[in-house]
């Protein structure tokens, strides 16, 4: 579960040591679960879960830019969303 106080806590520990606090830092902190609810909280899923605009391999170069279903690859579209949700 989402726990605001934990990510006070990494901020105020990065902030002692001048470390750069970055986006990506704090949602690496953050479980997917966690997230997911931020996603929907503030009503950004239109925006954000829109699969076509992601290039997964840009984030890990053995990362897929497609999706297994029963056995076959499906490239990410909106059609999708439901099923990955």
């Amino acid at each position: 579960m989402f726990n605001e106080n934990s990510l006070t806590d990494l901020i105020k520990e990065l902030k002692e040591k001048k470390k750069e606090i970055t986006h990506s830092l704090i949602l690496s902190k953050m479980s997917l679960g966690a997230v997911v609810r931020l996603i929907f909280c503030y009503k950004l899923e239109g925006v954000i879960l829109d699969l076509r605009a992601y290039r997964l391999r840009a984030y890990y170069h053995e990362n897929k830019d497609t999706l297994l279903i029963k056995g076959k690859n499906a490239f990410f579209t909106i059609i999708l969303k439901p099923i990955l949700l």
